[in-house]
């Protein structure tokens, strides 16, 4: 397998790009709704901390992907240029823009709340925001609804990758795999 995309297939870079991601955004989406719902005491703090660390790892991720992303050949898709080809080329910009706002939407909304940052323990993150209760509450209620439509687009994007693979059979899916 070649590290890099051709034409017609995707090279393994932008495969582990793809496949990281989406566990560590599925996981951060599933990691998210748990803590907004959970009783979290003193004692699961360090939960939070965690959902920050994974959060900023995506982040870390999500940059070089998208410069991957515009810097490589990307094979044309698969099938006829329809509403769903338009709808999909429409869906990936809208991730991409979520997997950049939502953790940077985060940072600065944990920034604001003045609570110190660090990255697993190993070293502290610095704050990009002042402290300041009107900067929390705005971006962490940006963060919930860009959270929102980051799940409702990935949900969209496994369904589509889904009905092209069962019921279309294009090979679209297998091509994104090992």
């Amino acid at each position: 397998m070649k590290w890099r995309n051709t034409d017609v297939s995707y090279g393994l870079t932008s495969k582990l790009f793809h496949w990281v991601l989406a566990l560590l955004i599925i996981g951060l989406i599933a990691f998210g709704l748990y803590l907004d719902n959970a009783k979290i005491g003193i004692a699961e703090l360090y939960l939070y901390g965690w959902h920050k660390a994974l959060g900023l790892l995506a982040f870390s991720l999500i940059i070089p992907r998208v410069i991957w992303h515009f810097r490589t050949i990307n094979p044309a898709p698969l099938g006829p240029d329809n509403w769903q080809a338009k709808l999909a080329t429409q869906a990936h910009r809208i991730l991409y823009f979520l997997m950049v706002l939502m953790p940077l939407s985060g940072w600065i909304a944990s920034s604001a709340s003045g609570f110190p940052m660090d990255f697993f323990g190993l070293f502290p993150i610095p704050a990009i925001a002042p402290v300041s209760e009107r900067i929390e509450d705005l971006f962490f209620s940006i963060h919930g609804i860009a959270g929102t439509f980051l799940a409702v687009v990935v949900l969209l994007h496994i369904g589509g990758a889904l009905q092209r693979h069962l019921i279309k059979r294009d090979g679209t899916l297998r091509r994104m795999w090992f």
